[in-house]
C-alpha cells in the first residue's frame, strides 16, 4: 500500500508535518518533492521552493536526493529552488539584531516569486520552523511571519508545508485541541492547518522491521467535502513504515514481516 501526499496538498491549504528526533519526516518530504518535480517535468505540474534555514548546504543536499531519486540535473535546476530564510543572520549583532528584518525580507522575496509565476503555483515548503525558534527568533516575530506566509499562499493558491520538529508530544487525541504540553508555535500551525500529518517513533522502541509510525488528521481550515474525500488516520490505527534506500514502504500495523 501506499501513503499518498498528493491529496493533502491543496492550492492555498497548510499542510502540517511533525516528527521527532527519533522519526524523521525527511523521507516523507523527499518523496513529495520528488513527485513535483517529475510532475513539473511532465508539464502538469509547477516546481518546489523551499524556504531552509541552512543555507547552500541545505540546497546541495535536496539537489543530490533528487538526483538520486532518477531525475536529471536540468529537471532539478529548473524546478527546485531555494530561499535563505536566515539570509541576514550575519548582521552585526546577530540573530537578535536581525529578528523580524530577516524574517520580512524572506516574506518579500517570496512574496515576488509567487507574483511572477505564469502559472500554477509552485509548492512551498518551510523546512523546519522550529529551528528559528532555537536559534534565538522571537517567538512573537516567528507567529507573525508563519501567519503572513499562511494567508501569503492562500492568496496566491499556493500549497504550502509547514515541517515542525516536536520535543514534548502527548498521546492525546484529538491533535487539534490545545494541549498544555504543547508549545504555543505547533498550537498556531494546527489551527491553520487543513492538514497534520503525524510521524512517529514505535511506542515500543527500535524495531529493524518498522521505522515508525503515520497518522493524519484533519485540521480546522478544511472544508467538509475536503474531510470526505480524504481519510483521516487515527493515532490508534496509524500506518506503519519501513524505510529503504530510496523511498519507504507503507503497511498496516501489526502486517509487517516479521512483526507479531
Amino acid at each position: 500500500m501506499n501513503f499518498p501526499p498528493s491529496q493533502v496538498i491543496l492550492p492555498g491549504q497548510l499542510l502540517l508535518v511533525t516528527d521527532e528526533l527519533s522519526s524523521s519526516a525527511d523521507f516523507l518530504l523527499h518523496q513529495i518533492v520528488c513527485e513535483r518535480l517529475r510532475s513539473a517535468k511532465s508539464g502538469s505540474g509547477s516546481g518546489v521552493t523551499i524556504l531552509t534555514m541552512s543555507g547552500p548546504e541545505a540546497g546541495s543536499r535536496w539537489k543530490a536526493i533528487a538526483t538520486k531519486s532518477g531525475l536529471t540535473s536540468g529537471v532539478v535546476s529548473s524546478f527546485l529552488h531555494f530561499v535563505d530564510v536566515c539570509s541576514d543572520s550575519d548582521t552585526p549583532g546577530g540573530i537578535a539584531a536581525v529578528g523580524s528584518a530577516s524574517l520580512k525580507g524572506c516574506y518579500d522575496r517570496l512574496s515576488s516569486r509567487l507574483s511572477q509565476a505564469s502559472q500554477a503555483a509552485e509548492l512551498i515548503i518551510l523546512d523546519d520552523i522550529s529551528t528559528l525558534e532555537w536559534i534565538g527568533y522571537d517567538i512573537a516575530d516567528v507567529q507573525k511571519f508563519t501567519r503572513a506566509l499562511v494567508a501569503l499562499c492562500r492568496k496566491a493558491q499556493a500549497p504550502l508545508i509547514i515541517r515542525h520538529h516536536v520535543l514534548c508530544t502527548s498521546t492525546r487525541e484529538p491533535i487539534f485541541t490545545e494541549d498544555e504540553s504543547s508549545d504555543d508555535l505547533f498550537n498556531l500551525l494546527a489551527q491553520l492547518a487543513s492538514f497534520h500529518v503525524e510521524i512517529k517513533s514505535l511506542a515500543s522502541g527500535r524495531s529493524g522491521s518498522v521505522s515508525g509510525e503515520i497518522a493524519l488528521y484533519h485540521g480546522p481550515s478544511l472544508h467538509n467535502v475536503e474531510k470526505s474525500a480524504v481519510k483521516a488516520i487515527s493515532r490508534t490505527s496509524a500506518l506503519q513504515y519501513r524505510l529503504t534506500d530510496y523511498s519507504a514502504v507503507y503497511f498496516h500495523r501489526g502486517t509487517a514481516s516479521g512483526v507479531l
